[in-house]
């Protein structure tokens, strides 16, 4: 038996995402050699299949079993890039739900590649409400379109497919000849079996196969000549759940324009850049089945193979690596962003980073107003006074730096920590500052000339988290010690002890209406306590890592967290409920805050990215970029 191949990291180019155990077959059969599997660090937890197709050595990666979605496939991506460095361009390959219309006439087994129009980049991110058999959904955007190595690679093998036909049937009959057992699950179903239902039926009876569905309510089309799937180009929906209602895809083909239905893409344009390429397993209705799945699943990796095999080696190479698109901008390497605060009248965000800086942005354009320079290392933290004239940031430097939130002028540097400052907080009346530090104390100080006020000592740990309440009466402190802790702010006496975390306690925050501290660790979840008697109230459980950001709404009725397991999570602070979702985030969730008037919720994570959601819908508003590490 011939041994496989052993090559290094950087020598694969190509990065194939599946989501599907069923995909990740047909991508298997598709590998002209498999070689041997590479190390991979500790914090890679996906599964890969190496081998080479054609000229390109390609990286195969599947979804967790049974954890599809945005956030999923966010997650293997990012993986997958950081451990292949060398990866030029990614395919995410499977099935999807059709949309057929009298313009694109749509059948099971056909395939759909993801292809940009003049107001979109191939894929349209959009949410769903509450109730999709009412049909109310939320667009939230459209995605990057894909790299120009496989949109030139799309056009050279559609003028190939005019003049030549497609090569897609040898493909699969390669397949078969070398797994012969793939030919039960895989190959093409009849024609007696594409069958579509008007948009307005809805499958009532739970019948898988449609057995006792009316067939009066067929849509009557003309027979095809071939058997052969036909190959379509256009816009692809992405959300975050599965589209199995007629009417609302057809409202949705009549706004959006969109030919195909499915729920990871939206988890990768921005971050990987991709081709999205879709079998159609069926029409996105409450009639579908999973009798197509196998063959559409084989019809979509076909043509990704065909795709390859037109993409000359020189070329990919001249492309830039994921990596390299990813984690750059114009001048040097981009910054993790470590926290973010509203100004009070809600037109600017302030984003603090590894980067040294902070910067402001303009909250309704998403543009950069103004960059504060002066840190000598990373700045852990970002708070705006209640009037809006300063910024006070925290930085790895042990000083905290209050700025002119117009000029961007430095007016006071606050000094006296013995180490890194993690949490900075103003007071109601903006005369005092509060600071949390690992050298495991808490400090008040006067914004106006710098002076230190009171040192609040008790801490077993480094101080993660400060905040004061809305009266000033009172600040709040969360160490990695588990304990949550409250002080008198004039007299620096401790009034509470709050336990009840089993792991570190990374920030703290006091509702508006100052009833409420809400206190987030890394044993996942996020504790509500009554202010007044230090009383546990709930205990919010819902994700699924470390829980790195916490925030109110302005009306004290939501409570918002961020996660390392890449979400946003809005909770009911009266009940403990959890609310919404916000998926997006490809890397860690590190900050969360609301906008003054409670509309906005923005995000910023790990990646350097910033979101701006629709606190109601949990649509995304903006996405901001910017912050650079020194090189």
């Amino acid at each position: 038996m011939n041994s496989l191949p052993t090559l290094s990291h950087k020598d694969y180019t190509v990065g194939w995402i599946c989501a599907l155990p069923i995909e990740m077959a047909v991508a298997k059969a598709m590998l002209d050699e498999h070689h041997n599997r590479l190390s991979q660090n500790s914090y890679d937890h996906n599964t890969y299949t190496l081998g080479r197709i054609g000229r390109h050595n390609v990286v195969l990666a599947c979804l967790p079993a049974g954890v599809i979605g945005l956030s999923s496939a966010a997650r293997v991506a990012s993986q997958m890039h950081q451990t292949f460095e060398g990866i030029r361009f990614g395919l995410m390959v499977g099935i999807g739900g059709g949309v057929p219309s009298k313009e694109n006439d749509i059948r099971l087994g056909d395939i759909v590649i993801s292809e940009p129009t003049e107001r979109s980049g191939g894929v349209i991110q959009y949410d769903f409400g509450k109730t999709v058999q009412e049909g109310r959904f939320v667009k939230i955007g459209s995605l990057n379109k894909p790299p120009n190595v496989l949109l030139t690679a799309i056009a050279d093998l559609q003028s190939k497919h005019k003049m030549e036909g497609h090569e897609l049937q040898r493909y699969l009959s390669d397949m078969f000849r070398r797994y012969p057992m793939m030919d039960a699950e895989f190959a093409r179903p009849d024609v007696q079996y594409d069958l579509l239902y008007n948009a307005e039926y809805d499958h009532i009876i739970r019948d898988a196969m449609c057995l006792q569905c009316d067939k009066g309510k067929l849509v009557d089309r003309e027979p095809r000549s071939s058997k052969d799937p036909f190959i379509h180009y256009g816009l692809i929906a992405s959300g975050n759940q599965v589209m199995r209602h007629g009417a609302t895809r057809e409202q949705l083909r009549k706004e959006l324009d969109v030919m195909c239905f499915e729920m990871e893409a939206a988890g990768l344009m921005d971050e990987f850049p991709c081709l999205v390429i879709r079998g159609i397993c069926d029409y996105a209705d409450s009639h579908k089945n999973k009798r197509w799945q196998g063959y559409a699943a084989a019809t979509a990796a076909a043509y990704a193979k065909e795709l390859l095999s037109v993409i000359p080696g020189n070329l990919e190479v001249s492309t830039p690596k994921v990596v390299e698109t990813t984690n750059t901008s114009h001048q040097g390497r981009l910054g993790h962003i470590w926290a973010m605060a509203f100004s009070p009248d809600g037109n600017l965000v302030a984003s603090a980073s590894k980067d040294e800086t902070v910067r402001l942005w303009d909250s309704t354009t998403g543009a950069v107003r103004c960059m504060l320079k002066g840190h000598s290392k990373f700045v852990r933290a970002v708070a705006f006074s209640l009037d809006g004239k300063l910024v006070a940031s925290a930085s790895g430097d042990k000083t905290v730096r209050l700025w002119d939130s117009t000029t961007g002028a430095v007016r006071c540097m606050l000094k006296g920590h013995l180490h890194i400052v993690r949490a900075v907080a103003f007071s109601p009346d903006s005369k005092l500052v509060a600071s949390g530090s690992a050298d495991k104390t808490a400090r008040l100080w006067d914004s106006a000339t710098g002076a230190v006020r009171c040192i609040f000592e008790g801490h077993l740990d480094i101080v993660r988290g400060v905040a004061f309440s809305p009266d000033g009466k009172l600040v709040a402190s969360g160490s990695r010690d588990m304990m949550v802790k409250l002080w008198d702010s004039a007299t620096g006496a401790e009034y509470y002890t709050l336990k009840g975390h089993t792991n570190f306690v990374h920030a703290v925050a006091f509702s508006p209406d100052g009833k409420l501290v809400a206190s987030i660790s890394d044993d996942k979840t996020v504790r509500l306590w009554d202010s007044a008697t230090g009383a546990a109230l709930h205990t919010l459980e819902g994700h699924s890592d470390f829980v790195f950001a916490v925030a109110f709404s302005p009306d004290s009725k939501l409570v918002a967290s961020g996660s390392r397991d890449m979400m946003v999570k809005l909770w009911d602070s009266a009940t403990g409920a959890a609310l919404h979702t916000l998926e997006g985030h490809s890397d860690f969730v590190l900050a969360v805050v609301f906008s003054p008037d409670g509309k906005l919720v923005a995000s910023a994570s790990e990646n350097r990215m910033v979101r701006l959601w629709d606190s109601a819908t949990g649509a995304v508003r903006y996405t901001l970029k910017g912050h650079l590490d020194p090189i």
